[in-house]
């Protein structure tokens, strides 16, 4: 079996995938959406754009935007992540060596017998990624954590990895990242195990000035006398803030009491010290036996470094003739995919790629008359004004405020946290548990200029009752949002911005005389 196994995974996937693709491509060709206002007009015969590959679509570009979004709702409610863990597979893992039998053969042999085993790979990863997360939230290893999401990823025909972010309940400080994050090498004699662990998984390359062809020093990565990683990092006797959200770990040298192991590079021995060490911990490389980097990451880049992956394979480019219809989207998901044998057999298995906690509830946001519906070209005029009529979320939250004193107190995205959405009765609800669920309003293109504007201003104003309140502002009431948003100081004039560059070069020239 071995390759052809995993060509067999591989194609039974994408035959599965296709099938999922084909559903929405063909299925859902007669359902559309539009604003109620000109559905209202047009009885839906002419009107209404196709939808395809909705969010729902694990996997699909909506629905990394959606994970990308919920992200960043974390970042408004809690601020930056504390901590960012970068988990991979390490082949040589017991329970793997023990299900291929393979305990009594070499290295290379090992991994070539587990490589073509895709579905124990899966299956111990998810495992592996279970009982971690066990370790972070639930045992709290690192303390108390008010949230966390996690992004499953694959390189080419590589091994799974798992990049975790987390948001603690205690602002982390110095002494806490000192006794949590490690990068040196461990003592040899005092914690022999920890040593091994620590050796063999946590030290990078070395690559620049000793193996220049590895990828890191490649290209555009390469930084001058560092690789793009940032290796050789500087030693130093104690941590520094301040390094774009990255401190600088406590590293140090030989001469400063610090450890070192020879190792070969290209036939030659290389004193490998702790500025080539990757910041790890020492409880979960111990319990874990992998690769697992942790970092105190006080930056919201990492947001879309977790995020921002939507497909993998070779770079592509897409273009279209002047006057030629827009390329399908499903075609071109199709043709810019990447599937290798770990992730099929994930993905048929049906574990999650994505997983965050607590949960983010996405809420409706349009202008009066102009929320969406979704209709078939079978419904009749009388089905279309119904459905045309029915409260979205926006609207029965102008309703909640009018009758509810404690919703009138609340942010629209605040809601979900106390009430609870009934899909069916279309109506907000008081939670009956203290669950915790944020509220997110998507992003809003400024091309949609009201709708911007309207969205700014439910991110500012507590409790409105209607449309129409929302345009109120110190009793006045405006025609649109853009001068609502602008009386309550929300954004200001180019005016402004003219006078500012004024200034500056009038400042600028009055030196020059002097």
């Amino acid at each position: 079996m071995r390759r052809l196994f995993q060509q067999f995974v591989v194609d039974n996937y994408v035959k599965v995938e296709s099938l999922r693709l084909s559903f929405i491509e063909f299925n859902q060709s007669t359902m559309r959406k539009e604003h109620a206002d000109i559905l209202a007009a047009d009885s839906g015969k002419n009107v209404g754009q196709r939808v395809i590959i909705p969010p729902t679509f694990v996997g699909g570009p909506r629905y990394m935007k959606q994970r990308q979004q919920d992200a960043l709702t974390y970042v408004t409610t809690y601020g930056s992540p504390d901590f960012f863990i970068t988990f991979t597979m390490n082949p040589y893992w017991e329970e793997l060596k023990d299900a291929v039998n393979a305990t009594s053969v070499g290295d290379d042999a090992i991994y070539n017998q587990i490589q073509d085993r895709p579905d124990l790979v899966s299956r111990v990863f998810k495992m592996k990624i279970d009982a971690l997360i066990d370790e972070l939230v639930k045992k709290r290893v690192f303390g108390g954590v008010k949230a966390h999401l996690y992004s499953i990823e694959w390189q080419k025909r590589g091994l799974p990895h798992a990049h975790i972010l987390l948001w603690m309940e205690k602002r982390v400080t110095a002494s806490l990242v000192d006794e949590i994050i490690s990068a040196e090498i461990p003592d040899p004699e005092k914690e022999p195990r920890l040593h091994d662990i620590v050796t063999c998984n946590m030290i990078h390359g070395p690559c620049k000035g000793f193996n220049e062809q590895q990828p890191c020093c490649q290209g555009k990565n390469s930084k001058g006398d560092t690789c793009g990683k940032g290796f050789p990092k500087v030693c130093r006797e104690e941590l520094l803030f301040g390094n774009n959200g990255y401190p600088l770990y406590k590293r140090r040298s030989i001469g400063q009491g610090g450890n070192s192991i020879v190792k070969k590079v290209k036939g030659k021995d290389v004193t490998i010290e702790n500025s080539w060490v990757v910041p790890y911990n020492a409880y979960l490389c111990l319990l874990f036996d992998a690769h697992i980097n942790v970092e105190c990451a006080n930056t919201i880049k990492c947001i879309a470094y977790v995020t921002k992956y939507l497909n993998k394979g070779c770079d592509r480019i897409l273009y279209t003739k002047e006057g030629e219809e827009m390329v399908n989207e499903v075609q071109n998901y199709q043709e810019a995919r990447f599937v290798n044998a770990n992730e099929a057999t994930w993905n048929i298995f049906r574990f999650p790629i994505h997983k965050n906690s607590p949960a983010v509830l996405s809420l409706d946001l349009h202008l009066e008359g102009k929320n969406e519906v979704f209709y078939k070209d079978s419904d009749s005029t009388e089905s279309l004004n119904k459905k045309s009529n029915i409260d979205t979320q926006l609207t029965a939250f102008f309703q909640l405020c009018t009758q509810n004193k404690f919703a009138a107190e609340l942010y629209y995205h605040q809601v979900p946290n106390h009430f609870l959405w009934d899909k069916k009765l279309n109506i907000w609800r008081e939670r009956k548990t203290c669950r915790t669920t944020l509220g997110c309003i998507r992003a809003v293109n400024t091309k949609t200029v009201e709708l911007f504007y309207m969205r700014l201003l439910m991110m500012h104003i507590k409790g409105p009752t209607s449309f129409e309140a929302l345009r109120t502002h110190e009793g006045r009431r405006y025609d649109t949002y853009r001068e609502t948003v602008k009386a309550m100081g929300l954004i200001n004039d180019e005016e402004t911005w003219r006078q500012t560059i004024l200034e500056i070069i009038n400042h600028a020239n009055d030196r020059k005389k002097i």
